[in-house]
């Protein structure tokens, strides 16, 4: 049996969040794990804060045996699935527990008008299979690299600058010209879903634009926690050489050290930038892909267009 969690749960959860599996390499290098925490948080805002939390207590108990959590994206448009209980490593017998759970995670979006579902995870692992078990489908792989060098100081490159709110139109071009199609297409389902993600980008704390003439030539992420400093790049193909500069600024304003490590996520379609990384110190410290679960299908709808005039003739339908 499937159920939302409720208060009653947390006790159950709080034993179960010890062997949970926490998915994507961000997530669980940025954040500390608090899914009991979470889930409450969930309850109480209406799940307009914390996480979404679905508990499985078995055919016939009343007690939960497994548990998955699923976060909201800034832009409200879709979800990411953040952990879940128990790990399939350590107990390989939880796996259908984990495709149902997740199966009703897909339902229960398409209920909420939730386009998609994402999650990371290390390929080959018994949760990656789960995920492909239940729907997911992979749209893409990234190499996660880590420093824990302090950059000198630095000055800021000719052309970069924080983004802007005016920069949303920019910055969903730069993203619909760059990525992949198929890639593209996975993770941006509708017009005015990639307006909102734009905006989102427009508005948000620690990004920054490189500009030549007008032209964004690439957009730069900087996110920092007391565990350490998470950057994104989205740069155009012809430029990915010429990069470094902006590179060497964001890492002074970082200032990495031992215990609040650098990371950089590179997708496999941006060749290249790992190498300027490396050129830089950085060490891969492990491989992820995106998977992605769609709750609707897009179809062509005819709609019928009256021309005046005609009435009384043949029936006219514009498609």
């Amino acid at each position: 049996m499937i159920r939302p969690f409720s208060l009653r749960d947390a006790p159950d959860i709080i034993q179960l969040q010890t062997r949970a599996a926490v998915l994507d390499f961000k997530r669980r290098l940025l954040r500390s794990s608090n899914p009991v925490g979470s889930a409450v948080l969930g309850v109480l805002s209406g799940h307009y804060a914390g996480a979404r939390t679905l508990v499985h207590t078995g055919a016939t108990g009343s007690d939960p045996r497994a548990f998955v959590q699923l976060l909201p994206r800034e832009d409200r448009s879709s979800w990411d699935v953040a952990c879940a209980a128990p790990s399939l490593e350590e107990e390989p017998d939880a796996a259908p527990l984990w495709e149902e759970l997740l199966a009703r995670s897909i339902w229960i979006a398409a209920e909420q008008d939730i386009a998609r579902i994402y999650a990371s995870t290390p390929p080959g692992l018994a949760e990656a299979q789960a995920l492909r078990r239940s729907g997911f489908a992979v749209v893409g792989c990234e190499e996660v690299f880590v420093s824990t060098v302090a950059y000198p100081r630095t000055s800021r490159p000719a052309g970069m600058r924080e983004v802007e709110a005016s920069d949303a139109w920019a910055l969903g071009e730069l993203r619909r010209q760059v990525i992949p199609p198929l890639v593209y297409q996975a993770q941006w389902f509708a017009p005015e879903e990639e307006a909102a993600s734009a905006q989102a980008l427009g508005s948000s704390r620690g990004g920054h634009v490189w500009v030549e003439n007008g032209t964004v030539i690439a957009h730069m992420s900087l996110e920092s926690t007391s565990r350490g400093h998470w950057i994104t790049c989205t740069v155009r193909p012809e430029h990915r050489a010429d990069l470094l500069p902006c590179l060497r600024y964001l890492l002074h304003l970082a200032d990495g050290s031992d215990t609040r490590p650098v990371y950089v996520s590179v997708p496999d379609y941006v060749v290249g930038l790992g190498w300027l990384l490396r050129t830089l110190g950085f060490e891969s410290c492990g491989r992820q892909q995106v998977m992605v679960a769609h709750t609707v299908s897009r179809v062509a709808v005819k709609h019928p267009a009256v021309a005046h005039g005609l009435e009384g003739q043949a029936d006219v339908v514009v498609h």
